[in-house]
């Protein structure tokens, strides 16, 4: 299992804007999703919470450029570890 960190590197690669590597984001995203699925956070409620504004930045990644794109799931994966924390 891949940490957020090591998502995040691999997202700051500038060929995201192309179509052949639209899968590539979209398997990163399903990947961090399960990652917060799987997370033993202590509140329930958060990890439901941060699942939910994740899937809602999601919804708006695939109509975004490729920086906006990154600057959205840095925002996500902000969101990640906070509810890793418990926070």
């Amino acid at each position: 299992m891949r940490s957020e960190e090591d998502l995040a590197q691999r997202l700051q690669k500038r060929d995201w804007q192309t179509r052949a590597n639209r899968d590539k984001l979209e398997a990163l995203i399903h990947e961090m999703l399960e990652y917060v699925r799987r997370s033993n956070l202590y509140n329930r409620l958060r990890r439901l919470d941060a699942l939910q504004k994740a899937s809602e930045e999601i919804e708006k990644v695939h109509e975004l450029g490729s920086q906006v794109t990154r600057q959205r799931l840095e925002e996500i994966f902000y969101l990640l570890r906070l509810a890793r924390q418990g926070r």
